[in-house]
């Protein structure tokens, strides 16, 4: 009994320790997301075209390939989005596009996890992807009531009235509230 305890508890204090380093590894990253963010939105030295402005978006999209630190950065990112507007709600839009982004989002888009559909299309209608048109124009059909939902409310973000062109098509019951 005692030995299975001490099993039990090293276990436990590993996990603890194993939960904690990455917690204060993805804090590390996104205070260092944070000022780079800030850093390419409002300082002189990393307007676009300038090689400052290109070297931070390029390391910012080759740390976005680990999937925590892609999660942190999109956090950001929606903060910045949320929270700006005019001319520098357009500045995050366009770092998202030249970060590569929507690389990110056309991969979660072939996941088997229907949240992470359902995210990327959001993700693609909000960061003005208007090349995902295509793509979520097929997803207006789709079986699951959210998903094919929220693509129709991002066609209709992405172009406007020309977005409601799949109602007279549409084999489905639509809600009085999606109306």
């Amino acid at each position: 009994f005692s030995l299975f305890s001490v099993f039990m508890l090293f276990f436990i204090l590993i996990s603890r320790f194993t939960k904690n380093r990455k917690e204060a590894f993805l804090e590390k990253f996104r205070l260092k997301c944070e000022a780079t963010l800030m850093n390419l939105m409002f300082d002189d030295e990393y307007v676009k075209p300038n090689s400052n402005y290109d070297d931070a978006v390029h390391v910012m999209y080759l740390e976005s390939f680990h999937p925590d630190k892609r999660m942190v950065l999109m956090q950001s990112l929606l903060t910045l989005l949320n929270d700006l507007s005019g001319d520098f709600h357009r500045k995050v839009i366009t770092i998202y596009h030249d970060m590569k982004m929507p690389e990110f989002a056309y991969i979660m888009l072939k996941s088997p996890q229907l949240a992470d559909r359902i995210n990327a299309v959001r993700e693609l209608a909000l960061f003005n992807v208007t090349e995902s048109v295509p793509i979520i124009n097929n997803l207006v059909s789709h079986p699951g009531p959210e998903l094919r939902a929220e693509a129709q409310f991002a066609l209709v973000k992405l172009i406007g009235v020309d977005g409601l062109a799949f109602v007279p098509n549409a084999n489905y019951i639509i809600t009085e509230w999606q109306q």
